[in-house]
């Protein structure tokens, strides 16, 4: 669905279908999230020819079950920028009826998820949750000890997961809807993604994990062998030669989690060429002497066992770089050549 904003209106666009409402704001975020005003503050101002005033934004929306939801925040002149009030609204359009209400009125960060006929949302540092098929509005739990948006809600008719942010990390964490209680498994699961209720896969550090929720047990993805594996294919792939394959995983190497669709798990493969034993000089005029690539960049995908992995580019799809390279503060006298299948943003 397509959100169009326009004169303080906000359409809604589900196919050839339009449904219109007030919007209560002066401007849509265009961001949708994560759009603070550090990064605003000055486009904001842009706005206005004259006398700098008060400032509306639709800054989230969330859709579901026939209606839609939008968050207004306000903005007041500070000096020559602008800062944060602590108004706000959610107003709620239904798209049978054509009929729009305020449900919330205060203090909020977004974070808006829609689950059947529960809204949740996040007011600071704590979510909420309004019962639409009953108007009663509801304090949850306390989700972190900051006032952050970035909760990354997901509902499970046992627990509520979502993002623990302190000053300096976070922690993937859930609410449990039995106890009431809130466990912090402590791990950082960012890209995370659902297989199940119970079941979830998310980038660590080093390896990719399956996190069994109810058991608050991990595995490793991928093994040490299939790791192993995947750079040799990967290194075939980009045309090096079998014999200097296996020098193309080292502690450098990483199988980075991207995405999730359709079954698949999606990575970002990145490898570089060592030889174990050699100084960095040393291993840089090899691989340049015997005419290999640094290091090789692509996309693989997998089942969610682990298996059937698959290279997700053609050899049509390889882009050559080159660059100086650099050592030590030293320049050398030939080129770091690196090979890859997708756009380093």
């Amino acid at each position: 669905m397509q959100i169009k904003f326009e004169d303080g209106i906000i359409t809604f666009i589900d196919n050839d279908k339009e449904y219109s409402f007030e919007s209560h704001g002066n401007y849509l975020n265009s961001f949708i999230k994560y759009d603070l005003i550090d990064r605003e503050k000055h486009r904001l101002r842009e706005y206005h020819d004259g006398e700098i005033g008060k400032i509306s934004k639709v800054e989230d929306v969330a859709i579901g079950n026939n209606r839609a939801a939008w968050y207004v925040q306000d903005y007041l002149p500070d000096g020559e920028n602008y800062k944060r009030s602590k108004k706000a609204i959610i107003t709620l359009g239904d798209f049978a009826s054509g009929e729009e209400r305020v449900i919330y009125k205060g203090e909020c960060f977004g974070d808006l998820c829609f689950d059947g006929d529960d809204l949740y949302f996040n007011i600071g540092n704590k979510v909420a949750v309004y019962h639409l098929s009953t108007d009663v509005f509801e304090l949850l739990f306390k989700h972190s000890g900051i006032k952050k948006d970035g909760l990354e809600l997901h509902i499970t008719p046992k627990r509520i997961f979502y993002q623990h942010w302190s000053h300096s990390s976070n922690n993937t964490m859930w609410y449990d809807r039995e106890t009431k209680e809130t466990v912090n498994p402590r791990f950082d699961g960012r890209p995370l993604f659902f297989l199940n209720d119970e079941l979830l896969i998310y980038g660590g550090v080093e390896h990719t994990w399956k996190y069994d929720v109810s058991t608050r047990k991990k595995k490793r993805l991928f093994s040490n062998k299939t790791m192993d594996s995947i750079f040799k294919m990967v290194a075939a792939f980009f045309g090096v030669p079998d014999e200097y394959c296996d020098r193309y995983h080292s502690m450098f190497a990483s199988v980075d989690l991207q995405d999730y669709k359709d079954g698949r798990l999606f990575f970002k493969s990145n490898c570089s060429y060592n030889h174990e034993g050699m100084g960095s000089e040393e291993k840089l005029r090899e691989c340049h002497d015997l005419g290999l690539p640094m290091s090789l960049h692509t996309v693989i995908s997998s089942n969610t066992s682990g298996e059937d992995i698959r290279i997700e580019a053609e050899p049509k799809d390889i882009i050559r770089k080159e660059k100086p390279y650099t050592t030590h503060y030293k320049s050398l006298d030939f080129m770091d050549v690196s090979l890859w299948t997708y756009q380093n943003n």
